[in-house]
């Protein structure tokens, strides 16, 4: 079985979408909440999100629960939020959050202990 699934990557930094070509110059692409209500309608089976202000700056800067809290509010599609995480606190307050998967990086090869954390925790 052939099975399209549509899946849009958006970043996310200080509550606002963006865009950029290459990783650079990115420019203001609007709200996300209104955005992700728009690819919802549009058929998107998932969201993939990614903070990339706590990506970049994962030492002092925690992941913006606040816009994921308002994403999820109004939206159903699933979504998959990543960037910043770098500990168990911070995959368990996401998935409070509203978001459905947790999107690992390098994290994922730096640090084993916390894949195994996640998986006996979440499955």
């Amino acid at each position: 079985m052939n099975y399209l699934r549509i899946i849009p990557s958006l970043l996310l930094s200080k509550g606002k979408l963006l865009k950029g070509v290459s990783f650079q110059d990115h420019k203001n692409a609007g709200s996300p909440s209104s955005t992700i209500v728009a690819l919802e309608s549009q058929g998107a089976d998932e969201i993939s999100l990614i903070d990339i202000e706590s990506y970049i700056n994962k030492s002092s800067k925690e992941p913006d629960f606040r816009t994921l809290e308002k994403i999820s509010e109004v939206s159903s599609t699933p979504i998959t939020f990543g960037g910043g995480v770098t500990n168990m606190e911070t995959a368990k307050k996401i998935i409070r959050s509203g978001a459905e998967k947790i999107y690992l990086n390098r994290i994922a090869l730096r640090n084993r202990k916390l894949i195994i954390d996640l998986v006996n925790f979440f499955g």
